[in-house]
């Protein structure tokens, strides 16, 4: 059982969208984030370089914009100690989205935390 073309579509993998095929797309992709944050970085900083390195668990693509999931197995009794763990990494993951689909001119709408932990999807405002 697959995923209809209208599903593929919403999901923004129909046949208009740009697919990662394999695991050399998908580390050339995470190197563009990489280099384009740190040649932000640079600009901005010339003196002092900052190099943030992190995977993306998931994301999709939608009609109204990217949502962002990362996964969490921190034994943590709150949602907030996970917000106020992973907000700046979850957010400057958003901002590495939105540069890499600049050209879409996709946004991200939403950044999720799912804690296994607590079994709970948890919004990032």
């Amino acid at each position: 059982m697959g995923f209809t073309e209208e599903e593929l579509e919403r999901y923004g993998f129909g046949a208009g969208a740009q697919m990662i095929e394999n695991e050399a797309q998908t580390e050339n992709a995470q190197q563009e984030i990489m280099s384009e944050n740190v040649s932000q970085e640079n600009h901005m900083h010339e003196e002092d370089l900052t190099l943030i390195q992190g995977i993306i668990d998931v994301f999709w693509i939608e009609d109204d914009g990217i949502t962002v999931l990362d996964y969490k197995t921190d034994r943590v009794d709150t949602a907030q100690e996970l917000i106020d763990r992973y907000a700046t990494q979850l957010k400057l993951y958003a901002d590495a989205l939105e540069r890499v689909f600049a050209t879409r001119k996709l946004k991200v709408k939403e950044i999720l935390i799912y804690s296994f932990r607590l079994e709970k999807l948890i919004s990032i405002e």
